[in-house]
């Protein structure tokens, strides 16, 4: 096999790794990694009410430092 001559035996990838890049590209149209570079826990601090209320607490004290109010209200920045 081409594959074999190019990469060597133990480098060729897995049947079964061809067949899941092979659906992928069909359904996407890529093989890249939807996720990639979201690692982690998803934000759930930027929420329509917290918006609302950081909104109000800015108006109340314009000279908050962005760092300040969020620790100040126990939210995340």
């Amino acid at each position: 096999m081409q594959c074999w001559r190019d990469f060597g035996r133990d480098k060729v990838p897995d049947g079964r790794t061809i067949e899941c890049l092979v659906v992928k590209f069909r359904e996407s149209g890529s093989v890249a990694n939807a996720n990639e570079g979201h690692s982690g826990r998803p934000r759930s601090v930027k929420t329509p009410n917290n918006i609302k209320n950081m909104r109000g607490w800015l108006k109340e004290s314009p000279r908050k430092s962005v760092r300040g109010l969020p620790q100040e209200v126990d939210i995340s920045r």
